[in-house]
């Protein structure tokens, strides 16, 4: 699967990649988006051919053969079989891209030199120190911050309303990095604790809540009877008054105090 790199700068005036052809460079830089984090890749020139030139007519399989040994012999390509299969390995891959080969397993095997696979495990770790002055300061800064606990299960254990959790999680990780745990595990407390809190089914879901940064809303506003029917007001109407068979509209008087018992019809 291809990844994304990045290419500094000085890349283009070192004067050991300038004594590489143009197309060498260019299949260089193909072979890091190939790699895989531990500076592996399948070594086939037509496997390679199709990733790094697929549209180029003019660059056939022997061409890409060709490239490789170039690279190979300026070392920054080696190239291994194992079981009949061939594969390279960019030993210098790491002073070029930050790579976290801990995190990933490699599907591809070692090579088969055990000093080639030494040599890139060496430079791992002292070519990525020795890369831009911006870039190192900011890893050197990042690992010396100490690994906070994640927190999410005492976030979601507080949190009112509990659905979709692979969705909240992934929402939380994002939303660490606005915030801070502590932060946003008050502000659901906050909302737990709001005396507006709507029912269940109206309460946002966890990943909704954390994606619109909520935690730093103010509380709810007191909720409306809107759509409730308006409570029972009985109304009297008034008959024609008995006492009053001259009127033409109904006497409402005489009317609301029969209704209250304080007058009786004529007999």
């Amino acid at each position: 699967m291809a990844r994304i790199r990045s290419v500094k700068p000085e890349f283009w005036t070192d004067p050991d990649n300038a004594r590489l052809s143009r197309d060498a460079r260019l299949l260089y830089i193909a072979l890091w988006n190939i790699s895989d984090e531990h500076g592996r890749l399948h070594g086939d020139p037509r496997f390679i051919k199709g990733q790094a030139f697929p549209y180029d007519d003019d660059m056939s399989a022997d061409a890409v053969l060709r490239l490789l040994v170039e690279l190979s012999e300026r070392g920054v390509v080696v190239r291994y079989e194992v079981e009949g299969n061939q594969y390279l390995f960019l030993p210098t891959l790491a002073k070029h891209q930050r790579l976290e080969a801990e995190k990933v397993p490699s599907r591809h095997p070692a090579p088969t030199d055990p000093s080639a696979a030494q040599i890139g495990a060496d430079e791992s770790a002292l070519l990525y120190v020795a890369g831009s002055r911006e870039q190192g300061a900011g890893d050197t800064a990042a690992q010396a911050r100490p690994s906070e606990p994640d927190r999410f299960d005492e976030f979601y254990a507080i949190y009112p309303r509990k659905v979709k959790p692979d969705a909240a999680r992934k929402a939380w990780k994002s939303a660490l990095k606005r915030a801070t745990a502590e932060q946003i595990i008050e502000g659901a407390r906050r909302l737990v604790a709001d005396p507006n809190l709507p029912e269940k089914q109206f309460i946002p879901h966890p990943s909704s809540w954390l994606n619109a940064g909520s935690w730093d809303d103010e509380p709810l506003p007191p909720r409306t009877t809107q759509g409730q029917p308006p409570p029972f007001r009985p109304t009297v109407v008034a008959a024609k008054c008995p006492e009053h068979p001259r009127m033409t509209q109904p006497c409402a008087t005489c009317a609301a105090e029969r209704a209250a018992g304080l007058r009786k019809d004529p007999a």
